[in-house]
């Protein structure tokens, strides 16, 4: 398991890397900054802790391409065994996607790791079967936001809901109990790509719902 989640997170970091534009002069800089701890005087700054020394490394990567240096425009500082970073607030905006992005890496990881390791123990090793498990973990995340951010189909407001799944071969059930009226609803997604024999036949890909 430790070294499927190794392997996810990497993939996941180098998509962000070319997602961002990230060269490898942006990240050599960053990596000094991080590792040296870097720090600037910077009135009226803001600051993002809590950072691991990779999130740090990314962060500092998105202002590194924007032209602002370590010590001058951003400063590093050690925040328990995590790193964070001290930023002038009209550069926030340079590392919001950023932060956005690494926060949804880590839930669209989670369950990345759950489903790949679930097919390799079942049918092995395959060729990109990684970017795989990515696709449909992030095909996933996108259906469970979309359960809890829409309007009840019951009472018609805006309520939020309790989301469960369970991943069942290649498909993945999700469940949504509205908060608002207890109402119900279970949502199917299937892999993209047919690596087992035989489908269950007892569910179907499309949306049921009901309410207690």
């Amino acid at each position: 398991m430790l070294a499927v989640s190794l392997e996810v997170e990497d993939k996941l970091r180098r998509m962000l890397r070319l997602f961002h534009r990230l060269e490898r002069r942006h990240l050599d800089r960053a990596t000094e900054a991080v590792s040296s701890l870097i720090t600037a005087e910077i009135p009226r700054n803001e600051v993002v802790d809590g950072l691991s020394f990779d999130d740090a490394v990314l962060l500092c990567a998105c202002l590194e391409r924007y032209g602002l240096k370590a010590g001058r425009d951003y400063g590093v500082y050690q925040c328990g065994t995590g790193f964070g970073i001290s930023i002038n607030p009209r550069y926030l905006p340079i590392i919001r996607p950023m932060i956005r992005d690494l926060h949804t890496m880590r839930i669209v990881g989670k369950i990345a790791v759950e489903i790949l390791s679930t097919w390799r123990k079942e049918y092995g090793k395959r060729l990109g079967d990684v970017y795989e498990a990515l696709d449909f973990a992030h095909r996933i995340v996108e259906e469970r936001n979309r359960l809890s951010h829409k309007r009840c189909p019951a009472c018609g407001r805006f309520s939020g809901a309790v989301i469960k799944g369970v991943l069942r071969g290649d498909f993945y059930i999700i469940y949504a109990r509205r908060l608002c009226c207890n109402y119900r609803e279970r949502s199917i997604l299937w892999a993209n790509r047919d690596l087992w024999r035989h489908r269950p036949q007892s569910y179907s890909p499309q949306e049921t719902s009901s309410r207690d």
